[in-house]
Parts: C-alpha cells; sequence; structure tokens
C-alpha cells in the first residue's frame, strides 16, 4: 500500500488531525486548497454501499464523475446514516477552516464582512444533494481518468469492461482532493479511487490491488495505528463529534422553534378565521333575526291598517245606512204632515161651502175661457 495517502473507515476520521494548505490558482483560473492529513497524505475513505444513479457520466478530456445515491435498506440503515454524518462533518470542517484561516489566505484584505461565517455557509454546497421532493440525496464524485480507474467485481477481481451501468450497487474508496474557491460559490472535490461492483459475496482470492476491507465491517488496522488511536486524538475527535454533534442539534432546536413558530401562527391564523366565521353567522343570524323582526312588523301594520279601513268601511256603510234611513223617515214624516194638512184642509172645506154666487160666475168665466 502506498505511503502518500492514509486510508479511514467513515466511522474513524481523525478530523482534528487534517490540514488545509494556503489556495493557489489552478490552469482553469480558479483557486484550489488541498487537504492532507498530519500535513502531508492524502485522505482516503471508504464508502458504505452505495447505488450508481445513472452510472459513469463522460465528459470532455476524460474527465467523468458518477452520482451516487444511498442504500436505503433497512439491514444498511445505520451504516449509510453514519456515513452521511461523516460526509457532512467533512463539510462543517472545511467551512470552519476557511473561516479561521481567511485573514491568512488573504480573503479579508479588501472586505473584511466578505468571508463572514455566514456569508461562507450561505456560499458552500454541500458534497451530498439534499433529498427534493420525490429524489433521494445523491453524491457527486469525479473521476479523473475512467481508463486508469480501478473496478473490481463481486469476486474481487479486475473488472476489463469499464462501463458502469445505473442501479448498479456498489462501495468505493473515495479520496478528498481539496476545497475548489469558484467565483460565487465554494464547495469540496472528492475522486473516485477504486470502485467494486457488488452483485454476490463469496470468499475468494483476491487481487492484489483490492483493498477493500470485506472482513471487519470497514475497521481499519495498519502499521501506525497505534500513533492514530492514542489518547489525545480520541479525545479530540470525540471533541470534535460533540462540536458537529453540538452545532446539529441547535440547526435541529432552531428548525423545530421556527416549525413550532408556524403551528402556532397558523392556529392563530385558523383560529381568527374561526372567530371571523362565527362572528360572520352570527351577524347572519342577527341579520335575519332582524329581517324577519322587520317582516312581522310589516306584516302587522299592514294587518292593523286593514282592520281600520274594514272598521271605517263598516262604519261609513253604517252612517250610510243611517242617513237612508232618516231621509226616509224624513219623507214619511213630511208626507205624513202633507196627509195631515190636507185632511184639514177638507175637514175644513167640507165645514165652510163656498157661495152659490161665486160659484156662477166662476162658471161663467171658465165658460168664456173656453170660448
Amino acid at each position: 500500500m502506498s505511503k502518500d495517502f492514509k486510508l479511514f473507515s467513515y466511522k474513524k476520521v481523525p478530523f482534528n488531525q487534517i490540514s488545509f494548505d494556503k489556495p493557489s490558482q489552478n490552469i482553469d483560473g480558479q483557486y484550489f486548497s488541498k487537504g492532507f492529513y498530519k500535513n502531508s497524505r492524502r485522505i482516503q475513505i471508504e464508502t458504505t454501499y452505495l447505488y450508481t444513479k445513472n452510472g459513469i457520466i463522460h465528459l470532455n478530456n476524460k474527465q467523468s464523475y458518477i452520482n451516487f445515491e444511498f442504500d436505503s435498506r433497512p439491514e444498511y440503515k445505520n451504516k449509510t446514516q453514519d456515513f452521511m454524518k461523516c460526509i457532512n462533518n467533512f463539510d462543517q470542517l472545511v467551512i470552519d477552516n476557511i473561516y479561521s484561516n481567511r485573514h491568512k489566505w488573504g480573503f479579508t484584505a479588501n472586505d473584511t464582512d466578505a468571508f463572514s461565517i455566514d456569508a461562507i455557509r450561505d456560499s458552500y454546497h454541500p458534497t451530498i444533494k439534499p433529498d427534493f421532493k420525490g429524489y433521494s440525496p445523491t453524491m457527486k464524485i469525479w473521476i479523473r481518468d475512467v481508463d486508469k480507474l480501478q473496478i473490481y467485481d463481486h469476486e474481487k477481481q479486475p473488472v476489463q469492461n469499464k462501463t458502469i451501468h445505473k442501479h448498479y450497487s456498489c462501495r468505493a474508496i473515495i479520496e478528498f482532493e481539496g476545497i475548489q474557491f469558484r467565483k460565487d460559490s465554494v464547495l469540496s472535490v472528492w475522486k473516485v479511487v477504486v470502485l467494486k461492483i457488488i452483485n454476490k459475496l463469496h470468499l475468494v482470492i483476491q487481487d492484489k490491488g483490492y483493498i477493500f476491507n470485506d472482513n471487519s465491517d470497514f475497521e481499519y488496522s495498519s502499521e501506525d495505528e497505534d500513533e492514530d488511536e492514542d489518547e489525545e486524538t480520541k479525545k479530540k475527535d470525540r471533541e470534535y463529534a460533540i462540536k458537529c454533534n453540538k452545532e446539529e442539534i441547535e440547526k435541529a432546536k432552531l428548525n423545530k422553534e421556527e416549525e413550532e413558530e408556524e403551528e402556532i401562527y397558523d392556529d392563530k391564523e385558523n383560529k381568527n378565521e374561526s372567530e371571523d366565521e362565527n362572528e360572520s353567522e352570527d351577524e347572519n343570524k342577527d341579520r335575519e333575526k332582524n329581517e324577519s323582526e322587520d317582516e312581522n312588523e310589516e306584516n302587522e301594520k299592514e294587518i292593523y291598517e286593514n282592520e281600520e279601513k274594514e272598521n271605517e268601511n263598516e262604519i261609513y256603510d253604517n252612517n250610510e245606512d243611517e242617513n237612508k234611513e232618516k231621509e226616509i223617515y224624513d219623507d214619511n214624516k213630511d208626507e205624513s204632515e202633507d196627509e195631515k194638512k190636507n185632511i184639514i184642509v177638507n175637514e175644513e172645506d167640507e165645514a165652510c161651502p163656498v157661495d152659490s154666487g161665486d160659484d156662477e160666475e166662476s162658471i161663467v168665466e171658465k165658460n168664456d175661457d173656453e170660448i
């Protein structure tokens, strides 16, 4: 095994012994900072079980990459979570080092606020892309030269055909190349060193270039294990792990508080809406009640007016009848008086006869008139 790199289990990465050199400009004009274990050795990590989302994606100049998806099978759930936590902790290590070295690396020469911890977090692209609706989390790992990539099958033998299709189950040895500083973003760059395609597991004689540790569940031993596992290193690893866990807990706490605030706000909004609806219903009921009362009052008024009118008509008719009766009575009375007078006149005529001389003269005059 080459001595210019150190291979770690994702469960035992000594974050406190990883350092970064001052960024320098590469051939693409971008600044790049390399990361090392103990200032000299490249950092390699063996992954847990992964899936190739779309196989190997080929670009120009022999550049290729693989988008890995994480194994969600129940029996590998804990291993998947541990590996994702390792990569997330590595991202946090990168952010912390950019912030702590910002003055040394000359990032604050013109603007002291340009590289605040919040600004770095905002511009940093996490290695694991979070899951979106309907999609699983993915991790993009580069392949610098696919022709030189070592690929092994489930029998631990080299694979000559470098064609990798989608949804292959695999494990990989990945190497941290460094931090890439783009114009508006920062990200960690990883590349695939060795790839193992898994179909079924057999105990067979392995090729000398096969460096996967299949028998110890990714727990490694080496000639300098004692040096790596001394008490001070363990203590520092625990402290850094506690720090990362605290940050995760604080972040989760803040997210929970935000969710609770949103729930309280939603409950309050729903309560206000409910109160508004109740008030609207009460107003409608009052309006209907008032309208009903007004309608009843109008009906009662109309009934009262009709009764008054009927009474007036009845009184008028009665008065008319009385007037008619009075007229009849007066007419009868006049007739009676006339009859009475006639009777009296007749009686007087009978009592006082007319003079015969007058009668003769009257007869003569009448005859003359007739002639």
